[in-house]
């Protein structure tokens, strides 16, 4: 299907129950999410999954043909048709695929899927939705608190707060969509890793300083219900993220002052493949 050969079905199928696992809130939506698949352990080798330089970009028959198999798969199998059951405003080209492996060889932390549990010789995919990622370009950080700066900005937008639905709802939609994924290139990583910090540090400095004054997410408009009561002071402050965990960390990317960051809407899974 669409390229992927039958030595891909693993793949494909762990992605896909995890999907159901989550049930149709991964395509019903006016918002342009997307599944995000990152694969761990011997299966990325074994498969040649690209891991570092343009690991998000084409030209890797693996991470291209998977990504889209799934995604057919949601057009087929859900009926994810434009106008149906895609009804997002502006949709988003990681639809068509969005298959990363971690590039484990090369980080200095462990891998994502040993810290969830696994064996290192273990092939696991974690699989979550979310929105397309946002690129940061700083060329001259070296210090952890230079590097996180920009992803810090990016998560404190306004738009972070722009949700719908009260907190008090105990709908599907509480409270479950405030995660998010930093993607490290290789000089990130590696400038934060000798600076001695863990990706523990790296996720709680993130998820302290993420955050905005009530009073200016009111000023663009936004009410921000799903994260602080209509009776806040403009002065109080209110983080994005809820705890340092929420904030997964994951070694991806080649040399060069970039990184990635992708904000996970719904909850997400990883499993064997």
């Amino acid at each position: 299907m669409a390229g992927c050969r039958p030595n891909y079905f693993p793949i494909v199928l762990a992605a896909m129950d995890s999907i159901v696992l989550e049930g149709p809130q991964w395509i019903v939506s006016t918002a342009s999410f997307a599944p995000l698949v990152v694969l761990n352990g011997p299966i990325r080798t074994r498969l040649g999954v690209n891991t570092r330089m343009s690991v998000m970009g084409p030209g890797t028959r693996a991470n291209a043909t998977i990504g889209r198999a799934i995604h057919l798969c949601l057009i087929n199998l859900w009926q994810a048709k434009i106008g149906l059951y895609d009804r997002a405003t502006m949709g988003s080209a990681y639809r068509y695929g969005w298959v990363i492996g971690e590039d484990e060889e090369n980080s200095p932390w462990q891998p994502f899927h040993v810290e969830a549990g696994y064996n290192a010789d273990d092939s696991a995919a974690f699989v979550a939705c979310s929105w397309h990622p946002f690129e940061i370009n700083h060329l001259e950080a070296r210090d952890p608190e230079a590097v996180l700066g920009p992803i810090v900005e990016f998560f404190s937008l306004s738009t972070q707060y722009n949700a719908p639905f009260n907190r008090e709802d105990e709908s599907l939609f509480q409270r479950i969509g405030r995660r998010a994924a930093v993607l490290l290139g290789e000089d990130h990583r590696n400038h934060i890793a000798n600076a001695g910090w863990s990706k523990n540090d790296v996720s709680e400095y993130i998820a302290k300083h993420s955050g905005r004054r009530v009073g200016d997410v009111r000023a663009q408009a936004f009410t921000g219900d799903r994260l602080f009561p209509r009776s806040a002071s403009d002065d109080d402050w209110v983080p994005v993220f809820d705890k340092p965990e929420d904030v997964l960390v994951l070694a991806a990317g080649g040399p060069g002052g970039h990184s990635s960051v992708a904000k996970i809407t719904w909850s997400h899974h990883q499993q064997l493949a």
